[in-house]
């Protein structure tokens, strides 16, 4: 039977479909004599620890050899063989490739497949240094071997694209221009938090509702506005005209200070001068009653004016006690009159004192952030001009390099990919043909030319974590597919999930069938398994049903909320539906808590697994959240029943499988 078979049997294998042992392999006899050998070739006494041993995939890890050559498929694709030292990746790796190169020639004869696939196998430990370099160097060796013109087409096209004098000097005036157009919008962005700096104080009296001064006008608003009409400057808008007072004092405008302001308060507004002048003139009128009562020299003169006078003049003689009156009255009103100037002088000044005070706090508090930003757009707009600088004596560089050219065209080299990664032309060069091969493969190349380029990378742990962005970024083209191993204990789940988009945790071998390939019984079964591959039909082909897409669409939220999340999920879930057929609905809810679950939601999930009948009904704890309960309606609504204790757990050991190992989102 075909491992690529579409059937339930390929999902549900049975013990059938493993070769059967002989009754003398179930109960070998002891025996000292020698056994006759069952073939011409030499068994093996010892096994060593190699790797590329002739296991047969398991049908979950054979799919990835479909999803690898589908002409279906989507590239980029990057998928990681996962697990820790020991545990096989190795070894699966290299099955996983022979499996690649026997069903790419099996596609020969039609089917789902290209059937021209390059396979570039490279070892972690030599992309740690100049990771680009040498990947472009081993890929355009192997394009020599199989295609060798395509292969001095690509170099041609790489090198046109990195070394003419031409093309620098125009990629040179590109990036010029690109600096520039950042250095003009970050001197901009400079200009604008200058701006906003030095009209600080306006902006947060005039325009943040916020702000301590503007609460408290408006908490003593009918207070403000009494004293400033009475000072006859309220106008329309009393709030307006006292934070005018307000950024008068704070900012000195016309010499403000607190001792001015007051001072002029005395003074300078209406009925203040009136006030003041009443005060006068009642302080000389108490001075005059004070005189005359002292002095009676005018009676007297009152008396010599005349017979009809002195009765008058004795009149006033006998009442000169109201002088007294009238003088202490004349101080009184004098003094309620300096009282009142300087009560309706404090109802003036106090709030605008205040409101000044609140505003210098208000100003500090929002200053530290924007002289903060300041001097950070300060040093990028210092930084991105000595930038420019340096890219404008490059472009002119340039333009001088091809003036001396001519414009000429010399004999094409080859760019020189094993060069030091200080190199930058070397880098760029890289980076450059990978470019040109990817475009090739996508327009299709002439005849012999690949139709999908293989990377093989065992052991990415190996390379630093700035070289695994870089390998990250040069697969990351149309045409490529990347198969990597990794150890997520060492490499982080974190940044894998990053760079891979097909996790695959390989699972812990068969130990029957291991002990039999030990003893060499295994390996002509599974070379021959490889040898009957029938690549006309691909288990990825399998129709989604509605039901399946209404689930999915369902399950989404659970998924997200990001679209990468989503994304991962309905792809998962499109490559693993054939590992649990009885068992879709909870297959797709755990991937969907797999792909964007939180702790909390995991966590949740695993405590409701709890519990020995595995018939008995799956319920989630209360504590697990509206999210997950309106997933789990959904996935019942989708299944018609109750889903099992037994079926969530059977979906959950197979969503581990395709998972980064640990973090959140990750696995449960």
């Amino acid at each position: 039977m075909s491992e690529t078979d579409t059937t339930d049997r390929r999902i549900q294998p049975s013990f059938a479909e493993f070769p059967a042992r002989s009754a003398a392999a179930a109960a070998p006899a002891v025996s000292r004599e020698p056994q006759a050998a069952a073939s011409t070739s030499r068994q093996s006494v010892f096994a060593a620890d190699t790797i590329g041993a002739p296991d047969a995939l398991s049908p979950a890890l054979a799919r990835l050899a479909e999803l690898a050559l589908h002409s279906g498929a989507e590239t980029p694709v990057s998928i990681g063989l996962l697990g820790g030292a020991g545990s096989g990746k190795s070894s699966a790796l290299a099955a996983l490739i022979r499996r690649i190169e026997a069903l790419a020639k099996a596609a020969a004869a039609g089917g789902p497949y290209v059937s021209q696939a390059l396979v570039l196998h490279v070892r972690g430990h030599e992309l740690a240094e100049e990771p680009e370099a040498v990947l472009a160097a081993r890929l355009h060796q192997a394009l020599e071997r199989s295609a060798p013109a395509f292969a001095q087409a690509t170099a041609v096209d790489a090198v046109h694209s990195t070394s003419d004098p031409q093309a620098l000097t125009r990629a040179a005036n590109e990036r010029l221009d690109q600096a520039r157009s950042r250095l003009d919008t970050e001197r901009q962005a400079l200009e604008d938090v200058s701006a906003r700096r030095a009209r600080l104080v306006d902006s947060v009296l005039y325009e943040t509702a916020g702000s301590q001064v503007d609460a408290y006008a408006r908490s003593r608003r009918s207070g403000i506005e009494s004293a400033l009409r009475a000072f006859g400057i309220a106008g329309n808008d009393p709030i307006r005209a006292y934070k005018d007072e307000v950024i008068g004092l704070a900012q000195g405008r016309g010499g403000s200070s607190r001792a001015g302001l007051a001072l002029r308060s005395l003074w300078a507004y209406r009925g203040q001068t009136r006030l003041i002048v009443f005060a006068v003139l009642f302080l000389l009128l108490a001075w005059g009653f004070g005189y005359l009562e002292r002095e009676h020299a005018w009676l007297d003169s009152i008396r010599g004016s005349g017979e009809t006078a002195r009765p008058l003049a004795d009149w006033l003689q006998a009442h000169l006690n109201w002088l007294a009156t009238l003088r202490s009255a004349a101080l009184v009103i004098a003094l309620l009159c300096v009282l009142a100037n300087l009560w309706r002088a404090f109802r003036f000044v106090q709030p605008v004192f205040r409101g000044a005070t609140l505003l210098h706090r208000d100003v500090a508090q929002r200053g530290q952030d924007l002289d903060s930003r300041l001097s950070h757009q300060t040093r990028r707009v210092d930084n991105l001009a000595r930038d420019v600088d340096a890219l404008a004596a490059r472009a002119a560089e340039m333009e001088k390099r091809a003036g001396d050219h001519g414009g000429a065209q010399g004999a094409i080299e080859l760019p020189p990919f094993h060069a030091s990664a200080s190199d930058r032309m070397a880098i760029e060069s890289a980076r450059a043909f990978f470019a040109s091969v990817s475009n090739r493969l996508a327009h299709g190349g002439a005849g012999g030319a690949p139709q999908r380029v293989i990377v093989a990378i065992d052991g990415l742990e190996a390379a630093a974590s700035s070289a695994t962005e870089l390998i990250a970024e040069l697969l990351a083209r149309p045409g490529f597919v990347a198969v990597m191993t990794a150890d997520p204990a060492q490499s982080g789940p974190d940044r894998l999930s990053r760079i891979i988009q097909v996790p695959f945790t390989v699972a812990p071998p068969d130990h029957a069938a291991l002990v039999d390939r030990l003893l060499g019984r295994a390996a002509a079964a599974a070379s021959a398994a490889t040898d009957t591959m029938d690549a006309r039909n691909s288990s990825l082909d399998t129709p989604v049903s509605d039901g399946e897409a209404e689930l999915l669409a369902a399950l989404a939220p659970l998924a997200g909320p990001s679209p990468r999340g989503v994304k991962r999920f309905v792809n998962l879930y499109r490559v693993t539906r054939l590992d649990a057929p009885d068992d879709l609905a909870p297959l797709a809810f755990m991937l969907a808590l797999n792909a964007g679950g939180s702790v909390d939601e995991i966590a949740a999930v695993d405590a409701s697994l709890a519990g020995t009948d595995e018939r008995a009904p799956f319920i989630l704890q209360q504590s697990a959240g509206t999210r997950l309960a309106a997933a789990l309606s959904a996935a019942e609504q989708a299944e018609g029943k109750k889903l099992t204790l037994g079926s969530m757990r059977r979906a959950r050991d197979i969503a581990r499988t395709w998972s980064f190992g640990s973090g959140e989102g990750d696995a449960f």
